[in-house]
């Protein structure tokens, strides 16, 4: 800066002699040539002025200044002489003066705004104004000093309000700003950058916007848009860009440079706006006009498309529309085990993909596991797509495999049947997911294919039939026609050449009576008035037509008339024409060995019936004699010999009643009778009667009669007794393990007044076959040629059975199972009775109604002083004398026979009611029915191993009633291992006692736990017995006789159901053993150890125990040996018990 004072002089200061700051000449200046007006004046003119003046040299040196200036550099009355101008600036605003001061030493002025550091140090803004004096020899500059500095601080606050402003609305404007470098790194971004981005300011802040790329734009498209900017122009144009969260959208962008005051870019500002939805909008509008497009050439091809070609033209059309990068087809099919798989059958590819049609991986594949997901939603008609990347794990794992990163799969249906699937694949990354609108539109194009496969379908199935109905016309041995309304005929098949030898050729336009016989004609002709009225629409007669060769045939035809279309057109006929001549021959011939036939029935019926009285007579004194002579002291072998004539007798006699009644039905002679009767008294007393033959056999047998079947019916109370017998009884026979039930429910008739009674026969025996379940009712038959060897019999009970059920007007059905059981069902309809006292309806939770043991019904036959009930709850009889003197009243449930009645002739002799139960179901039912106080047993005796529901079972469901929680029950079982008793006691029981149960410990237990002598309610045992004590007497008569307290009768009855039951049990014993059943022999074995015990037998006893044991550990020798000593044993007792000693 100095240097532009050059000239100028610096040596000479002024000064100012009052030492303060007001503008006074030097005497130079006095004594110049121009000098200044008179010094007073100037110095009040320049001391008033208030803008500050200072004169200053070249070096920047004051020479002059006035109070104004005095008071802006140093404050009031301070001498500024002798000090730099330039002091007073900072670096930058010395540059800018010496500017000023080049411009002032070229211009002679110059101007300059400089802040100037003043009083106090306070910053104020000058605006210089500096001037040479015009006056020569001047050496120095004038400073017209200007404070601006108010000025500019309004001025600043101003431009700092406009700047806030600016930010404020560069802030919240919706439109994106981004401020970068010149290299690119983000400075700035708003807040509109961040609410679409995702990314904070902060996040964004240093680092480059390709945090934003997306893979879309080219490198190519990012060259052109830096080398537009960097060349300081201004870049338009779109970005596909991906958000923080992995998402995409477009923006229009507007990107230019900023330049400093030297022109130099130093930063780009891009302006951009979100387009995504005017983008996809218009990629929407595009996309479905190409997929309309797509969907109208696809359309076209299907109709042009023939039978067979493949969809590779319409998946290539779709493809192309869709952008794709495969399109397949997927046909369904069944293996032969009718698994449904899926095989690539049509594929079209864009190019660069890969193909893989006729790839073995993409034949046969099932649809079951990995994409049983697929075929469930496919099935549902709904579609499947999505990016492959959220698919489930093993579909994305198998799909990505092939590099697919969206699909979409359609299915493809025929008719109602699916019938494969249609899948579009994209294998691009980032991989673009399906929108809406191309779900809907790709499956309005799969859905035309699949009408389009529909519609080829039918065609081919049309033409198929079509073929088929002319091969099956041209082929049946029917004559096929049709005639018009005159009776010419219009179309003949060629079986009418072979009918009547005529040509089908000459024949057409012929009229059909000219085949037809003269005798037929008429009525021919009345038959197609008929038809023609409209009276009739079809007709079935039989014809006779001429051949060629002037033979007559005789011919069943079905005609029907023909409605043809359009005004004034007669109606025509059509039918078919079956040759039946053979069949009228063989018809007559029937006929007449029908008529044979019959003549020969009643001859045999005539003579069954004539001979009957007197077959009948000699068996009823066979029978009679044989009976009597059983009564009789006799030897074994002289018992055998009249048991085997009394068993084969009763046969005969059974066969001949089923003769004499097959006989009677075949003949039409069997008369039903309609009396009124009682249905439960029928039904109870039938199955009575057989139920010491399931007694023998150690089996159960039920009845149960539903309360809502009438009291009283009217019909043929014989002959359902009859059908009962033949089916219960066939049960039995072929029942080994298990048992038989019979139950009795009523069902509304037909007819007004009728009831139809339901009886069902259910069995656990062999079973019948399937396919002989229908022969079984036909004469002389059995499911098995290997039965009637087995079981005896003829085949004729079941065959009586069905037609006494038909001739009363009922059905009967067989279903089973052969090794689980049969069940046997008939319906017959009754009229109604007039009774309308109906018994109390049971509980509905009991199982069946009682049955007695053989001893009881032996005493009810011998007329003892006590009626046995027929249903469980009853209340009626059972007392040896009046309630008042009965002590009590006893459950016994045992499931043999020969134990029960031992147990029951001890308890009602000592003065006990005793109520019988076969097992712990019959005990069940009974105590869910008993009500009454006399019906309420006191205490229980309950066997432990029975049929159906053993002892602890039954105990622990008794325990479950509230209204027996506390009824006493006493075990009786032959098991005498340690741990039985506290196995009882675990099981809910009170009392233990051992079989063989002596009677002693019996009478003694039932004192203890029924009402009369129950005088404390603990739960402690009974103690035990002790081992059973070794018996070598083959039968102690004594025992058992002092047992029943000298009662010879009891005596009897006991000894007669021992031997019954144990020859059974031992007859069935061998047959075991001759078929190696060993759970059978050991199931026997046990039965007979417990009869045995308590008929004082001691020698099978422990044989039985022997054979049980050597069942459960021994050999099969050992086992036979044992089954042999068990046979000895018995025939000895046999022996002992026929002496009767």
């Amino acid at each position: 800066m100095r240097d532009g004072w050059q000239g100028h002089s610096s040596d000479e200061q002024p000064t100012d002699a009052s030492g303060g700051g007001g503008f006074i000449p030097s005497n130079e200046q006095r004594n110049g040539a121009n000098q200044f007006p008179d010094s007073a004046l100037v110095s009040a003119l320049l001391e008033s002025c208030p803008t500050g003046i200072a004169v200053v040299d070249q070096s920047g040196a004051i020479l002059a200044a006035n109070a104004k200036a005095v008071r802006f550099f140093e404050g009031a009355h301070l001498d500024l002489t002798g000090k730099s101008f330039l002091d007073f600036l900072s670096a930058e605003s010395q540059q800018r003066f010496e500017r000023t001061a080049k411009t002032l030493a070229d211009a002679g002025h110059g101007r300059a705004r400089l802040p100037v550091k003043g009083a106090n140090g306070i910053i104020h803004v000058f605006d210089v104004i500096s001037r040479l004096p015009t006056t020569s020899g001047a050496k120095g500059a004038v400073l017209i000093l200007r404070d601006t500095t108010d000025h500019d601080v309004t001025l600043a606050a101003n431009s700092e309000d406009r700047l806030r402003i600016l930010s404020r609305a560069v802030e919240q404007s919706q439109t994106v700003v981004v401020i970068t470098d010149a290299e690119g790194t983000i400075e700035y971004t708003n807040e509109a950058f961040t609410a679409i981005s995702g990314y904070s300011a902060e996040e964004a802040r240093g680092r480059n916007p390709r945090i934003l790329k997306s893979g879309h734009t080219t490198e190519a498209e990012y060259r052109q848009l830096w080398e537009t900017i960097r060349s300081g122009e201004t870049w338009f144009g779109t970005f596909y860009n991906r958000r923080k969260d992995g998402t995409f959208y477009w923006e229009a962008a507007k990107i230019s440079p900023v330049r400093n005051n030297d022109g130099v870019i130093t930063h780009f500002i891009a302006l951009k706006e979100d387009i995504t939805a005017r983008v996809e909008a218009e990629q929407e509008l595009a996309r479905r006009a190409r997929y309309r497009t797509a969907i109208v050439e696809a359309d076209r091809i299907l109709l042009e498309r023939e039978f067979g070609e493949d969809l590779t033209p319409v998946l290539r059309v779709l493809g192309e529309a869709s952008e794709s990068a495969r399109v397949r087809q997927f046909q369904n099919q069944r293996d032969s085990s009718g698994r449904l798989l899926a095989s690539l059958v049509a594929e079209w590819v864009a190019p660069g993909a890969e193909s893989q049609l006729g790839y073995p991986a993409m034949k046969n594949l099932p649809h079951e596991g990995v994409f049983s997901r697929w075929e469930k939603t496919l099935k549902r008609g709904e579609p499947i797509h999505g990016l492959v990347r959220d698919f489930p794990p093993e579909e994305q794992r198998l799909l990505e495999a092939q590099r697919i990163a969206s699909i979409a799969v359609f299915p493809i249906t025929k008719g109602t049947e699916w019938a494969g699937f249609i899948a579009f694949e994209r294998c691009d990354e980032p991989p673009r997911p399906w929108t809406e609108s191309e779900i809907a539109l790709l499956g309005a194009a799969t859905a035309s294919i699949s009408l389009g496969v529909s519609r080829q379908a039918a065609q081919k199935a049309l033409v198929e039939s079509e073929e088929r109905y002319r091969s099956v016309v041209n082929s049946v041995k029917e004559v096929i026609f049709q005639t018009d309304a005159d009776g010419n005929w219009t179309f003949l098949n060629p079986a009418w050449e072979e009918l009547t030898g005529f040509r089908v050729d000459e024949s057409i336009g012929t009229n059909y009576l000219h085949y037809t016989h003269p005798e037929d004609r008429a009525k021919n002709l009345e038959m197609l008035a008929s038809l023609s009225s409209g009276k009739l629409e079809s007709i079935r007669h039989e014809t006779r037509y001429l051949t060629k060769s002037g033979e007559e045939r005789w011919c069943e035809a079905l005609v029907w008339v023909v409605r043809r279309s359009g005004p004034g057109t007669a109606p025509g006929t059509a039918g078919v024409i079956e040759d039946i001549t053979e069949r009228k021959l063989a018809i007559e011939e029937l006929r007449r060995a029908k008529e044979a036939a019959e003549a020969a029935n009643r001859a045999k019926t005539e003579f069954l019936a004539n001979i009957s009285h007197e077959i009948r007579t000699p068996m009823n004194g066979i029978l009679g004699m044989t009976e009597l002579a059983l009564e009789t002291r006799l030897s074994r072998e002289q018992r055998e010999y009249l048991q085997t004539a009394k068993t084969s007798a009763d046969a005969l006699l059974v066969l001949l009643n089923d003769m004499l009644d097959l006989s009677k039905i075949e003949a039409g002679q069997l008369e039903l009778e309609h009396t009124e009767f009682d249905v439960r008294t029928t039904v109870v007393t039938t199955v009575n009667t057989l139920f010491t033959r399931a007694e023998a056999k150690n089996i159960n047998l039920n009845v149960r009669v539903d309360p809502n079947v009438p009291a009283t019916l009217v019909g043929d109370p014989a002959r359902l007794r009859q059908i009962l017998l033949n089916l219960v009884g066939n049960a039995i026979k072929f029942t080994e393990v298990g048992g038989v039930s019979v139950e009795v429910v009523a069902e509304n008739g037909e007819e007004r007044g009728s009831t139809c009674i339901r009886v069902l026969v259910r069995d656990t025996g062999i079973g019948i076959p399937v396919e002989r379940q229908s022969a079984i009712f036909e004469s002389f038959t059995q499911a098995d040629a290997t039965i009637s060897r087995r079981f005896g019999g003829t085949g004729l009970g079941l065959a009586i059975t069905k037609r006494l059920v038909n001739a009363m007007g009922g059905t009967i059905e067989v279903t089973s199972t052969p090794g689980e059981g049969s069940t046997f069902a008939f319906v017959i309809p009754f009229g109604k009775g007039s009774a309308r006292g109906e018994r109390p309806a049971p509980d509905t939770t009991a199982d069946s109604w009682w049955f007695p043991t053989a001893a009881d019904m032996r005493k009810t036959s011998r007329g003892d002083a006590k009626e046995l009930p027929k249903e469980p709850h009853d209340s009626e009889g059972g007392d040896t004398g009046s309630e008042d003197a009965c002590r009590g009243t006893v459950l016994v449930v045992e499931d043999n026979a020969t134990n029960l009645a031992l147990t029951r002739t001890i308890l009602e002799k000592a003065g006990y009611r005793v109520v019988a139960a076969g097992d712990g179901h019959q005990a069940l039912a009974y105590l869910q029915t008993a009500r009454s106080a006399s019906d309420r047993p006191d205490a229980i005796f309950i066997d432990i191993q029975m049929p159906g529901m053993d002892g602890f079972t039954a105990t622990r469901n008794i325990r479950g009633m509230d209204a027996w929680k506390e009824v006493p029950i006493v075990a009786m079982t032959a098991h005498a291992m340690k741990g039985d008793r506290e196995k009882c006691l675990a099981a809910g029981m009170n009392d233990y006692l051992s079989k063989p149960v002596k009677k002693e410990e019996l009478l003694q237990a039932a004192e203890k736990w029924t009402s009369t002598g129950r005088t404390q309610w603990k739960s402690a045992p009974h103690a035990e017995s002790g081992d059973l004590r070794a018996d070598r007497e083959v039968f102690d008569a004594a025992r058992l006789l002092e047992l029943v307290d000298n009662d010879e009768t009891a005596f009897r009855e006991i000894t007669t159901t021992f031997r019954e039951t144990t020859r059974d049990l031992v007859n069935r014993l061998k047959e075991a053993s001759e078929n190696n059943d060993v759970a059978a022999m050991r199931r026997i074995a046990h039965t007979l150890k417990g009869s045995a015990g308590s008929f004082f037998a001691g020698q099978l006893q422990k044989t039985s125990a022997r054979l049980e044991q050597l069942c459960a550990n021994g050999t099969f020798e050992e086992i036979a040996r044992s089954v042999a000593d068990v046979e000895e044993v018995w025939c000895r007792l046999e022996d002992r018990m026929d002496t009767g000693s």
